[in-house]
């Protein structure tokens, strides 16, 4: 087209703007990092609840009297299934047994009935 204009040279930004876009950047950059160390923060802890509801379980189940009696007689069948879903289904399971424990994997307190909690 020969009655256009040609183009004119984009101006470059001013120092100013380029100051503030930087900013904005590193700003953006240090919460997306602060989000991700939460979500993997997060993630840590719910993964080492998820082992101690786990252990909790198996002690209960373990600690069962039916579940001893069957296991020691080798054939346990499926009433150590049932009971081990029975104490996975129920709320707060088993913390009437044995509560959480410490990073050592020593217990906080002592089962109900031995007399020391």
């Amino acid at each position: 087209m020969p009655w256009a204009d040609p183009p004119r040279p984009r101006p470059h930004p001013r120092f100013a703007t380029q100051a503030l876009l930087v900013q904005v950047a590193v700003l953006l950059l240090i919460i997306g990092l602060g989000f991700a160390l939460v979500a993997y923060l997060l993630h840590a802890e719910l993964e080492r609840q998820y082992e101690q509801r786990a252990l909790a379980v198996a002690r209960a189940v373990a600690a069962d009297d039916v579940v001893i009696r069957a296991v020691a007689a080798h054939s346990p069948g499926p009433q150590v299934q049932r009971r081990a879903r029975r104490y996975a289904a129920a709320p707060e399971c088993c913390s009437w047994w044995w509560p959480t424990t410490r990073a050592s994997g020593t217990p906080t307190r002592t089962p109900r009935g031995s007399g020391t909690g």
